[in-house]
């Protein structure tokens, strides 16, 4: 069942802002060795979950003091977490996405040794999985190549299986996806855009409406959500995107940042209060926009050299970012430039 609209986008209600003149953050920095490849990052209270691409891991570190990181506990496994990738933690369960495979479910409850305890492989079907969401009995991860969205059965976490799935030209290159009140928010790549998936019957998904521009969207690699408003990185088209999603069947464009030099390559979202960060592959750097007024996104500030880093988790105040390159979990305290004056953003 499927009632998919394709949406365009109003362009004379939207702002667009380029940015002439933007300046780089003073930036204090610290940073911790892991095993290779570090690719994403989840953090609940003093504690970060990082994966790591090369070393089939996922690495748990102590950022209670984010200027002397320490690693708390890991796990490795080439059999159970082959090609680990994006991440999501529910309860004592963290829950990867596999390139190689499809889902690794690893019991966190005890931080200094965390266990694989079960695994899904679907990639001779649903191969190339680089995201995935938890919310409650259920995950939801995708598989780019397949353009499909997969519904997973996680109430037995030893055993987990399919029990719905979702194909569509609107899904193809599916690379990150929210969950959010029985609607799976899903960014592409390929076909670039946002796509609204209904999961209130987990074992029939389907889709309600696409958004796809190749302006603002093209590759559209990650997605945060707050609210009524998702905020979208688009890779090839070096953007930063909000739209307003009150309306799951009709999302309204609101306000956007090109920038090909601030912005180049930009990979996912993070949104912590009024700052979206965003990291950018391809020009090794963290862009952060001030995302007050959704209607009119301004970039702030840029930190500079960063290797290799495509997600930010935000933990006492600094911004932590894996870093692929250097195998290391980066910690930044940081600046911005508002008006004349300096002001800071590490938290109490």
């Amino acid at each position: 069942m499927s009632d998919e609209r394709r949406l365009g986008w109003p362009v004379a209600f939207l702002l667009v802002a380029v940015a002439a003149a933007v300046d780089d953050c003073v930036v204090n920095k610290s940073s911790l060795a892991i095993p290779a490849g570090a690719w994403a990052v989840q953090v609940r209270e003093d504690l970060a979950f990082v994966t790591g691409y090369l070393s089939n891991s996922l690495v748990i570190v102590n950022v209670s003091d984010p200027s002397n990181l320490v690693v708390t506990g890991s796990v490795q496994s080439d059999e159970n977490l082959p090609g680990p990738t994006g991440l999501a933690l529910s309860g004592d369960l963290a829950f990867v996405a596999l390139e190689l495979a499809t889902l690794a479910i690893v019991n966190i409850s005890d931080p200094k040794d965390p266990e694989v305890v079960g695994t899904l492989d679907e990639s001779a079907e649903y191969p190339y999985s680089y995201s995935v969401a938890a919310d409650g009995e259920l995950a939801y991860t995708l598989s780019y190549d397949a353009a499909t969205l997969l519904v997973i059965d996680v109430s037995t976490p030893r055993e987990p299986c399919v029990i719905g799935k979702v194909s569509g030209n609107s899904l193809k290159g599916a690379g990150d996806l929210v969950v959010i009140d029985d609607i799976a928010w899903v960014v592409s790549a390929d076909l670039p855009g946002l796509t609204a998936v209904n999961v209130s019957l987990p074992t029939e998904p389907f889709i309600i409406s696409t958004v796809q521009d190749m302006t603002y969207l093209d590759g559209a690699y990650g997605i945060s959500v707050q609210g009524n408003f998702a905020y979208v990185a688009g890779y090839y088209s070096h953007s930063f995107a909000i739209l307003n999603i009150s309306e799951p069947g009709a999302p309204v464009f609101l306000g956007a940042v090109v920038d090909k030099q601030h912005l180049y390559g930009a990979y996912s979202v993070t949104v912590d209060g009024d700052r979206a960060y965003v990291p950018c592959l391809d020009g090794k750097s963290i862009a952060i926009i001030n995302i007050s007024d959704p209607n009119r996104p301004e970039l702030e500030c840029v930190i500079p050299e960063v290797m290799g880093g495509r997600y930010v988790a935000k933990a006492r105040g600094h911004a932590l970012l894996p870093s692929y390159d250097s195998n290391s979990l980066l910690a930044f305290a940081h600046f911005e430039h508002s008006g004349m004056e300096w002001t800071s953003d590490i938290l109490p």
